[in-house]
């Protein structure tokens, strides 16, 4: 026991393994005996006749100079056995030595055993498995025993037993290079193959699975002995005359987001100026056609003479489709010779970092591309810096994760450092996820430091009434997507997303990477009292730049012009321009919708004036015109509001509609003033609504739902088809679609217009692969989206 609890201690303070390692301290009896001649590190028990000689003889040893010879007379067995080693249900354990038959009359009935006895708590043993080793032969070969460990188990003991049958004069058998080891779990996460070279060499001479590439003056040797990290192989790189030496495995499917780790076990063989030359873990992303779009090869400069332990982590940029990993040794200018020893190859995919979004993103510049500001602020945002704070753009697409540039945000003397967006227009229910890939860049003390995303909720006034802060206290030396996920409160109009730096106390610096944020409406809560489908144009525009929904009419001079501009627009992206020149007007209206006389009904608007010459002398005007059951118009009442400025501001027309009403329209009205050669008005957020109602009861819409909402599909996890429910308020044309989770669409499950009330639909994957897909609604100015796993 102290054996094993020096060697757990050793393993605190060593770059080595317990899986994988030989645990027996005298494995090929170099050791030498104790005083009853027993090799160190174990333990003898012979039977009559049975004995046991240490044999010191190079040219018979398997490997070494010594080996044991295990005699056994007259039926009398020979034990030689190791102490207990903890375990524990389900460890499994490999118990493995080299034999040769040395009997001076080698009888079919001879053995040579390799026994695992299983023991309690209590040390008593409650069950034995004892392989007989029946083919040993006069020449050196390797036998093992391996056993998965049962309910109960608590400790192991090895023992080698050699046995005569009866009436055998004299069994002897030789034995060296004795292992007991704990064997890995199988590591499904491992994507290489062959990962610890053990499978048979291919006839390049390279380990199977594997592809080699030398330089002239480079080669690769399979070295097998006992200094493996695990098992008896690994690999040994060799570059001369400057040529190096790539060893790698085909690419593996792999996506932009996916962080990946590469590692591997290495030590410096180099006989002169070692670590004057250089061993290399390199990473490649490439596109599902194979063309290279980045590459990181990491130097491993401090690789010494023992098997140490070094990776290479790093996050998939934007269009990747494969990834490769390559171990590559090249010798240092003026360094004769170069040589690395490696063994237990990873690829591992340890962060997903999901990146597919079907949500269009808020933030115009993500990735920092667009420039900086004359105050070094990226173009689009803000920034705030304390006493010893900054903020610099690095331009240097090696350690970005997309394009080229990416923020460097440093806190010092434990100031913080604030980058911000404007903020946004939102209402309660609205549900908004702030995203960003970060990395800890910290000179001292990383992960000491923090890196936060903070959503402040903002009144009518632009006052902040609550604060999302989420510290993300994890940021890991390489690109990792954290993100703040929240709803909105009641009182909500705006929303304002800040990244946050500051360095804890006595942390010197706190420094750390941004890209690729993003900021995205993932679900709202529709207005139902507003009757206009697409009021804020975020469902897009057709070819003609009319928003989806919209009906256009312009006279000779007038036009329309769909904008997509988060800075620009009232709320959300999108927005209209709409000018009229040379006198004609320009209408925006959508079609009629049923009313009765007593009503009120409101038609409101914002707009801005963009008009570039005599601004203010123009005019927008709301128009609501009522109509008779044939659909003609009997009665309008056109508003024209005067103040319109360059800001955006509400405005509305509100009227209480005559006898003989059957129908409703709302129209938005641009034209220019006598004498104006332009008028043009930013138009935003239109809403039709019925402000009194006296003769309408709730009984009339018990059965209607009262809010657009989309359900969890059921069953989930499914295979192969699943139910979809979702509920609308009016009637609305309905788009019902999924993704796969690289934003490819895989199935159009509704593309049509539905009455209100309660709709499902089933969705039959049978053609699909397993895994995770969103599916995503949108009805007018509505959006909502959720994931379902298939599971086949």
């Amino acid at each position: 026991m102290k054996k094993l609890q020096m060697l757990l201690f050793s393993l605190c303070f060593f770059p080595v393994l317990l899986f994988g390692q030989n645990i027996i301290t005298n494995p090929s009896f170099e050791g030498g005996l104790t005083d009853k001649g027993i090799p160190n590190g174990w333990l003898g028990y012979p039977q009559t006749g049975a004995s046991l000689a240490l044999m010191t003889d190079a040219a018979t040893a398997h490997s070494g100079d010594n080996w044991v010879k295990l005699t056994s007379a007259t039926g009398g067995y020979y034990l030689l056995y190791l102490d207990k080693v903890e375990t524990k249900e389900g460890d499994v354990w490999d118990f493995s030595a080299f034999l040769k038959d040395v009997s001076p009359a080698p009888a079919a009935g001879n053995y040579a055993a390799l026994k695992i006895a299983i023991k309690s708590v209590t040390g008593a043993t409650f069950l034995n498995y004892e392989v007989f080793q029946e083919g040993v032969t006069g020449d050196w070969k390797k036998f093992s025993n391996r056993q998965t460990m049962p309910e109960g188990a608590a400790f192991i003991q090895a023992t080698i037993v050699v046995n005569p049958p009866d009436n055998s004069a004299e069994t002897a058998y030789g034995v060296d290079d004795v292992r007991l080891e704990l064997v890995p779990k199988a590591d499904t996460t491992n994507l290489i193959a062959n990962f610890s070279f053990e499978d048979t060499l291919a006839a390049t001479g390279v380990p199977a699975d594997w592809i080699g590439y030398a330089q002239t003056g480079a080669k690769l040797e399979v070295m097998k002995d006992n200094n493996a990290v695990s098992g008896e192989t690994w690999v040994k790189l060799t570059s001369t005359l400057g040529g190096y030496y790539l060893l790698y495995q085909n690419t593996f499917p792999a996506k932009a987001g996916e962080t990946y780790e590469f590692s591997s076990f290495i030590k410096d063989l180099s006989p002169a100026n070692p670590g004057a030359v250089f061993a290399a873990l390199k990473i490649t992303a490439k596109t599902a056609a194979g063309a290279n779009i980045k590459a990181w090869e990491i130097y491993q400069d401090s690789v010494k003479g023992m098997w140490g332990e070094f990776s290479n982590i790093q996050t998939m940029p934007a269009n990747t489709g494969l990834i490769q990993a390559v171990i590559v040794v090249h010798a240092a200018d003026g360094a004769p010779e170069a040589a690395y020893g490696f063994d237990n190859v990873k690829l591992k995919m340890i962060h997903d970092n999901e990146v597919a979004s079907t949500f269009p993103n808020y933030v115009t510049n993500p990735g920092f591309e667009n420039g900086v500001t004359d105050k070094g602020i990226p173009i689009g945002w803000l920034g705030y810096p304390q006493t010893g704070a900054s903020m610099e753009v690095v331009n240097k697409s090696s350690t970005a994760l997309n394009g080229s540039n990416w923020v460097k945000a440093t806190s010092t003397q434990g100031g913080y450092y604030l980058l911000y967006l404007d903020k946004i227009a939102t209402k309660p229910g609205d549900v908004w996820d702030f995203s960003a890939f970060l990395k800890d860049v910290s000179p001292a003390y990383p992960g000491a430091c923090y890196a936060a995303l903070k959503i402040a909720i903002k009144s009518v006034t632009g006052a902040t009434f609550l604060n999302y802060e989420i510290f993300q206290d994890s940021v890991p030396s390489y690109w990792k997507k954290f993100s703040n996920k929240q709803t909105m409160p009641e009182g909500a109009a705006f929303m304002q997303a800040t990244i946050v730096v500051h360095g804890a106390d006595g942390a010197p610096e706190a420094a750390y990477g941004i890209d690729d944020v993003r900021l995205e409406l993932v679900e709202t809560v529709a207005d139902t009292t507003n009757l206009f489908a697409n009021p804020g144009f975020e469902a897009g525009a057709n070819d003609k730049g009319v928003p989806v929904g919209w009906i256009g009419y312009a006279q000779t001079g007038a036009s329309i012009e769909f904008k997509s501009d988060m800075a620009t627009a009232h709320s959300g992206i999108n927005w209209a321009k709409i000018t009229s020149t040379a006198g004609g007007y320009y209408l925006l209206y959508q079609n009629a919708f049923p009313a009765k006389e007593g009503q009120t009904w409101k038609l409101s608007s914002y707009f801005k004036d963009l008009s570039p010459a005599f601004p203010g002398a123009n005019y927008a005007a709301l128009k609501i015109s009522a109509k008779s059951v044939t659909g003609a118009t009997f009665k309008s009442w056109e508003i024209y509001p005067d103040t319109v400025t360059s800001e955006w501001a509400q405005y509305s027309n509100e009227q209480k509609l005559p006898e003989g009403t059957a129908f409703i329209q709302g129209v938005i009205v641009i034209h220019a003033a006598d004498g104006a050669p332009e008028a043009s008005y930013g138009v935003d957020d239109v809403r039709l609504e019925i402000t009194n109602d006296p003769g309408t009861g709730i009984e009339d819409y018990e059965t209607i739902p009262t809010r657009y909402e989309l359900s969890q599909n059921y069953p989930n996890p499914f295979n192969p088809t699943t139910k979809i429910h979702y509920n609308i308020p009016r009637e609305g044309n309905v788009t019902l679609k999924v993704y796969n989770m690289i934003g490819q669409e895989v199935a159009s499950l509704v593309n049509e217009n539905k009455p209100a009330g309660s709709h499902q639909v089933t969705f039959n994957a049978k053609e699909l692969a397993s895994g995770m897909y969103i599916y995503r609604i949108q009805v007018g100015s509505f959006m909502s989206a959720k994931k379902m796993l298939l599971i086949k």
